[in-house]
C-alpha cells in the first residue's frame, strides 16, 4: 500500500511529508533547488494523540501549524534568505496568528453587530426579529467570516510573491495527485494532473467556518468583549469537532457530507494556480527524495 503524502507550499517551494518524514525543496536564487530532510522520530505522544476522537483533531491542528513554522523558516534558510533568530521569527509568526484572528473572528462580528445596530436605529422590524435570536445573527456572522476570508484570498492574489505561492500549492497537488494515480514521476505527466486535492487544507478551513457558525451560536449576542472572548475559547473545540466532520466524510458516500468537501474544492481555486514545469520539477525533487527515504528505512 502506498504511504498517503501531504504538504504545503513554502517560500519558492513546497514541504511533503510521510510516515516520519518532512522533505523540504526550494528554488533558490541562482536556479538551484535546495533540499532538506527530517525525521520526525520521538512523537509518539503526538502520535497517540491522533487516534483518539476529537482529541486528533487538536492534535493535527497543532502537527500542522508546527510543521508550517518548520516549513517556512527552513525554506527561507534554503532560499539563502538572513538567517533570523528563533525569538523574532516566533515573534511574527504570533503576530500572523493574531492578524488571523482579528480578521476572521473579530472583524466578521463587528461587521455583523454594526449591521443589526444600523437596522435596529432604522426601525426595521426584520432586525428586530434578528435580535430576537443570537443563532440568526451568528449565521450571519458565518456568511460574513466566508466572505471575508474570499476578499483576503483573492487580494492576495495581486501580490507576485503570492500568486507565485499559490502555484507552488498547486505543484504539490498535482505531483501527489500523479502519484496517487500511478504515473511515473516527471513534469510532463505531473502538469497534467488537476491542480486541487481531497484533502487540501482549504476544504478543512471551509469546514471550519461551517462548524463555527453552529457552535459560536451557543454564546449569547450579550457584551462585546464577552462575545470575543467566548469566540477564542470555542477554537479548540470548533477545530476539533471539523477535524471529526472531516474523519466522518472521507469515509462516507453521503452526498451532502461530500458537498462539503466539493464546495472546498471549488475554493481551493482560489489557493492554487497552475504551476510552471520549473515549479512541478521542485515538487518532484521533493516526493522524490521522501519516498527514497521512505524506502530505505522499509528496507
Amino acid at each position: 500500500m502506498k504511504p498517503v503524502v501531504g504538504g504545503q507550499a513554502v517560500y519558492d517551494g513546497v514541504m511533503l511529508h510521510t510516515q516520519g518524514f518532512t522533505v523540504i525543496a526550494v528554488r533558490r536564487s541562482d536556479g538551484s533547488i535546495g533540499l532538506s530532510v527530517r525525521s520526525e522520530a520521538g512523537r509518539g505522544v503526538l502520535k497517540r494523540w491522533m487516534h483518539v476522537p476529537f482529541l486528533r483533531g487538536i492534535a493535527a491542528i497543532y502537527d500542522s501549524i508546527s510543521s508550517g513554522i518548520h516549513g517556512l523558516k527552513v525554506s527561507l534558510e534554503l532560499h539563502g534568505k538572513q538567517k533570523r533568530s528563533t525569538l523574532s521569527f516566533l515573534f511574527e509568526v504570533m503576530l500572523g496568528f493574531a492578524t488571523a484572528f482579528l480578521l476572521f473572528v473579530v472583524l466578521p462580528h463587528i461587521l455583523v453587530d454594526a449591521l443589526w445596530k444600523v437596522a435596529i436605529a432604522r426601525g426595521s422590524t426584520n432586525a428586530m426579529f434578528l435580535g430576537a435570536t443570537h443563532f440568526a445573527l451568528n449565521l450571519a456572522e458565518g456568511m460574513m467570516r466566508i466572505a471575508v476570508f474570499i476578499c483576503f484570498i483573492a487580494s492576495l492574489r495581486i501580490l507576485p510573491q503570492m500568486r507565485k505561492y499559490f502555484a507552488y500549492h498547486g505543484a504539490e497537488h498535482k505531483v501527489i495527485n500523479a502519484y496517487e494515480n500511478g504515473f511515473e514521476l516527471s513534469s510532463e505527466n505531473a502538469i497534467q494532473q488537476r491542480r486541487l486535492h481531497e484533502r487540501c487544507g482549504t476544504s478543512f478551513t471551509l469546514i471550519v467556518f461551517l462548524v463555527s457558525m453552529l457552535l459560536f451560536s451557543l454564546i449569547p449576542w450579550t457584551t462585546f468583549p464577552v462575545r470575543v472572548i467566548g469566540r477564542a475559547l470555542l477554537l479548540p473545540v470548533v477545530a476539533s469537532v471539523s477535524y471529526e466532520l472531516i474523519f466522518v466524510v472521507a469515509r462516507s458516500n453521503i452526498p451532502l457530507l461530500k458537498g462539503f468537501i466539493g464546495l472546498g474544492m471549488h475554493l481551493q481555486r482560489l489557493t492554487t494556480n497552475e504551476p510552471s514545469l520549473e515549479q512541478l520539477e521542485v515538487a518532484l525533487t521533493a516526493l522524490r527524495a521522501l519516498l527514497e527515504n521512505v524506502n530505505q528505512r522499509s528496507d
